[in-house]
Parts: C-alpha cells; structure tokens; sequence
C-alpha cells in the first residue's frame, strides 16, 4: 500500500520561516556569547584591560531575524559602541606618540565559535520544526 504525504504550504512555509529564524537567533547567540568571552578575555576591554568600562561588552547586541537582500533570511550581531569600531578598524592613538593599535575581537570570536553557531542553530531548528507538526 503507498503512503500518501500530504502538506499543507502555508503551514510549511511558516514552519520552514520560524525553524530559519530559530537557527539564526541561536547562532547569534552562540556568537555574542563568544564575543562576551572574548572581551573578558581583558577584564572588557582591548589590551590591558586597565581602562575597561564595560561599555563594549554591553553594547553587544543581536538583531531580530530580517529579510536579506538577497530573498533569504539574515540576523545582525553589531555594537553600537564606536570605541569597538576604533579598536577593530584601527586608530592612531594620540595619547601613545601616534602608535598604531588595531585589536580585532570581532572575526576571531566569529570564527572560533561557528561549531557552536551550527550546533545551537540546528538543536533549535529541529525544536522549532517538532513544535510546528509539519
């Protein structure tokens, strides 16, 4: 006897959007706990960490899922903090005779956790499909 599979595509769709949208929301977070240790890597701060506010570390934000450019679905992991934009850019620090500093927490923490973005990402995919019944 065949098996008859049967799915109804407005509930698919939204399964298949709020599985994405889990993914991305927990990658981000893997990602910004990733970050958060790397900032406490130096007590919150760059170097030293002898003039550490916390105000980076608190700065780190994620977006909501959103619609890309490119039809598919995205998520922002950003700071609002323009010190963190100086260190990871680079600067010329007037107070050190001109010295060039440059300490990019950003790209190191995003790599060094995307095993853990996939993993958290897919547990709560798969969550947010066996919660949807499709």
């Amino acid at each position: 006897m065949p098996v008859r599979f049967t799915m109804h595509l407005p509930r698919a769709r939204t399964a298949i959007r709020a599985g994405v949208d889990a993914f991305l929301r927990a990658a981000a977070d893997a990602y910004r706990s990733a970050l958060l240790t790397k900032y406490g890597e130096h007590r919150g701060g760059y170097t030293s960490g002898e003039y550490a506010t916390g105000a980076t570390v608190q700065s780190i934000q994620a977006s909501e899922p959103y619609a890309a450019d490119s039809g598919g679905r995205a998520i922002a992991v950003f700071t609002d903090d323009v010190v963190a934009v100086y260190w990871t850019l680079g600067f010329q620090h007037a107070g050190a005779n001109g010295q060039y500093h440059r300490v990019d927490h950003w790209s190191p923490a995003m790599l060094d956790s995307a095993d853990d973005q996939f993993t958290r990402g897919a547990k709560a995919a798969r969550e947010a499909f066996d919660a949807s019944g499709q």
